[in-house]
């Protein structure tokens, strides 16, 4: 539905789960006590900007910059089944846009067959992951998210020297995919009580 069939824009910008066609639909098809459980009413909130006109903010953020600038032109392996390997094909060297003399770092450049060997290993974990309950998904994401959360500097100074990226946009970045972890978790369980 859009504009052009006449609908109303508040009803186009509602929240679905606070659409009221949508509760009736969902009402008529699921019990009751599975609609008033905590996470199909709770809302997605996103995570805060850092506030960077605290000094604590600025002046954290530069100490992860510096920390990030101790460890420039460090060789990153493959990992290939939870093993490290380095690459059959060699390296790629990730340039500073800002100053492309400066070597970020140094990635393992996987060969085809280590490709093939990290495809049969993923072929083989999926089972796993594919078998896990809802709740185990959605947990894995949100500890993902909280590592993130912990190290939120410390990834957008590494967008900042790799990338070239301002602080605000890379520190918008990683409060994005925090969002998306947060968000798919949130999501995930919120589908499985409705369905």
């Amino acid at each position: 539905q859009g504009f052009i069939e006449d609908v109303n824009v508040d009803q186009l910008l509602a929240v679905p789960a606070a659409s009221s066609e949508l509760k009736s639909v969902a009402q008529a098809s699921l019990p009751v006590k599975k609609l008033a459980t905590a996470r199909t009413a709770a809302y997605f909130h996103n995570e805060p900007d850092t506030a960077f006109l605290a000094e604590k903010e600025r002046d954290d953020f530069n100490a992860a910059i510096v920390g990030a600038r101790r460890q420039l032109g460090k060789s990153w392996p493959l990992i290939i089944g939870g093993k490290e390997e380095s690459g059959q094909d060699g390296t790629i060297s990730s340039l500073n846009p800002s100053n492309t003399c400066e070597v970020v770092g140094k990635v393992a450049m996987a060969s085809i067959s280590q490709a093939d060997q990290a495809i049969a290993a993923a072929r083989k974990a999926f089972p796993a992951w594919r078998g896990a309950s809802v709740k185990t998904r959605a947990d894995t994401l949100r500890k993902a998210a909280a590592i993130m959360r912990r190290r939120k500097f410390e990834l957008s100074a590494w967008e900042t020297l790799e990338a070239g990226k301002p602080w605000r946009e890379a520190d918008g970045d990683v409060a994005e995919a925090i969002d998306f972890l947060e968000y798919y978790a949130q999501e995930a369980e919120r589908i499985l009580v409705i369905s």
